[in-house]
C-alpha cells in the first residue's frame, strides 16, 4: 500500500513528464559524473511498461523501453511510488520482497541509487575528494573530551567513535538481561525480529521495546551520558519508548 501521507507518483507521467523536467532543470548535471560509464538500468511494472535510464554526456536520458538496460528492476506501481518518494531505499525494497532484478543483478541497482536520488530530489552526490575531512578519521573520543571537540568532529565527518561510555559491569548487566529477553522471544511474538542462518536455523536478531522487561535498559532513557551524546548531534533529540521499536537491541549472528 502506498503511504497515505505522500502523493502517489504515476509511473508513466513521472518518467514522461516530471523526471525529464527535473533532469533538464539541473538534476541531470548532479548525477552526470557519478554515472559516467555506468551501464543503463530500467524499471518495469507488471503490465509491461518500462523506462530505461541511459547515462549521457550531461546526465541521463529516459527511454520508454527496457531494451537498452543491462539491469531491469521489476517493481509494482505502488512500490515504485514509495521508492520515488524515498519511503523505501533499494535495500528496503529488496528486504520487503517488493522488487526483483530480472536482468542483471541487485548490485547495479545499489550502484545507481545515489544518482537516482540526485535525479529525483536534486540532492548532490557527496564527493569525498572535495570534503574538508580531518587527517585522522580513526580518532577515538571518550566522555573526558570536551563537547565542543566531539561536536566539531561529528558535524565535520558525520560520525563519532566514543570509547568507554559504559563500564564493564554495566555491559555484563546488559548482556544478562538481553539473553533473558532473547531466550523468551518467539518468531510470532510481535516484539522480536528473526533471520535464517546459513545452516537453516531461525535465530532472533533483534528484541524491541526491551525497556518493558529490562530495568537496566529502561534506565538508559534517563541516563545523563546518553543525553549528553544526543545533544552533540542536534537540539531536541530525546528518547522515545512508545514507538519506533522503543529501546531495542540488535543481536549480531555470523553467517546470515
Amino acid at each position: 500500500m502506498t503511504a497515505l501521507s505522500f502523493p502517489t507518483i504515476d509511473f508513466e507521467e513521472f518518467h514522461r513528464v516530471d523526471l525529464p523536467r527535473r533532469i533538464e532543470a539541473g538534476n541531470g548535471a548532479l548525477a552526470a559524473d557519478d554515472i559516467a560509464g555506468v551501464s543503463p538500468i530500467a524499471f518495469k511494472v507488471p503490465d509491461g511498461g518500462a523506462f530505461s535510464y541511459v547515462p549521457g554526456a550531461d546526465g541521463v536520458e529516459i527511454w520508454a523501453t527496457d531494451v537498452a538496460a543491462d539491469t531491469v528492476v521489476e517493481i509494482s506501481r505502488e512500490a515504485f511510488s514509495d521508492f520515488a518518494n524515498e519511503l523505501h531505499t533499494c535495500f528496503g525494497l529488496l528486504y520487503a520482497g517488493l522488487a526483483e532484478t530480472s536482468r542483471g543483478d541487485f548490485a547495479a541497482f545499489e550502484r545507481w541509487e545515489p544518482a537516482l536520488r540526485a535525479l529525483y530530489h536534486g540532492r548532490p552526490i557527496i564527493d569525498p575528494s572535495t570534503m574538508d575531512l580531518p587527517a585522522n578519521l580513526a580518532r577515538p573520543f571518550s566522555l573526558d573530551d570536551p563537547d565542543d571537540d566531539m561536536r566539531a568532529f561529528l558535524h565535520r565527518t558525520g560520525f563519532l567513535h566514543l570509547r568507554g561510555v559504559f563500564h564493564p559491569e554495566e555491559i555484563d548487566a546488559f548482556r544478562s538481561e538481553v539473553e533473558v529477553a532473547r531466550a523468551a522471544a518467539r518468531p510470532d511474538d510481535g516484539h522480536s525480529w528473526w533471520a535464517t542462518r546459513a545452516d537453516g536455523e531461525e535465530v532472533c536478531c533483534r528484541v524491541t521495546y526491551l525497556e518493558r522487561s529490562s530495568p537496566t535498559v529502561a534506565a538508559l532513557a534517563g541516563d545523563a551520558r546518553m543525553a549528553r551524546i544526543a545533544a552533540l548531534g542536534a537540539d531536541g533529540l530525546v528518547p522515545e519508548t512508545g514507538c519506533l521499536d522503543g529501546l531495542s537491541v540488535v543481536i549480531k549472528h555470523p553467517e546470515i
